[in-house]
């Protein structure tokens, strides 16, 4: 007797065939779906990235959120994080009083600037938008993405050296009206 010892995975069939006449054919209920995923190693906890990701496609499919977030120059997660933490350090530095004052002093203290590297390069940057976006793993609020978009905006016109203290303001605006929902 001569049996089959391998047979290579069909993925686009739902039907199962054996080899032996006398057995119907079975239907399956689903098909094998999945996609496909870059994996990296990162210091962030899952639930940040995720949360990132998420809010990034809300504004992506958002038109009016995707011109004022600029997703066109966030090509990946880190320079979007990146752009969050520049936005926060700017309402550190340029904003006098409010909870966005008082949030962006606790991220910045806790996560201090490498003065001895170019503000463009200094991973702290990374770190500072991971911390903006825990706030929103805890409270969820109409503004998220409107306050997500609007940080990923301040954040990459200070990396191409503009500075907008109106896009700032609005910013600060939003992320205050966002903490006071929030709480």
């Amino acid at each position: 007797m001569i049996g089959k010892i391998y047979t290579p995975p069909v993925f686009f069939n739902n039907r199962i065939s054996h080899d032996n006449a006398t057995q119907p054919e079975k239907n399956l209920k689903n098909q094998v779906t999945g996609s496909v995923i870059n994996v990296k190693n990162t210091s962030s906890d899952f639930r940040i990235i995720s949360k990132e990701l998420s809010l990034y496609r809300d504004i992506k499919n958002h038109p009016i959120l995707a011109s004022v977030a600029d997703t066109q120059s966030h090509n990946n997660q880190d320079a979007r994080l990146s752009s969050l933490g520049m936005a926060v350090t700017a309402i550190y530095n340029m904003v006098e009083n409010g909870k966005a004052k008082e949030k962006s002093v606790e991220i910045c203290d806790k996560i201090p600037r490498n003065q001895s590297v170019e503000l463009n390069l200094d991973s702290s940057l990374t770190k500072r938008g991971a911390e903006y976006i825990n706030q929103f793993l805890e409270a969820e609020t109409p503004l998220d993405s409107t306050n997500y978009a609007t940080g990923l905006r301040v954040g990459s016109d200070i990396k191409n050296t503009v500075l907008d203290p109106i896009m700032i303001n609005q910013f600060n605006s939003t992320w205050n009206i966002r903490l006071n929902m929030a709480t």
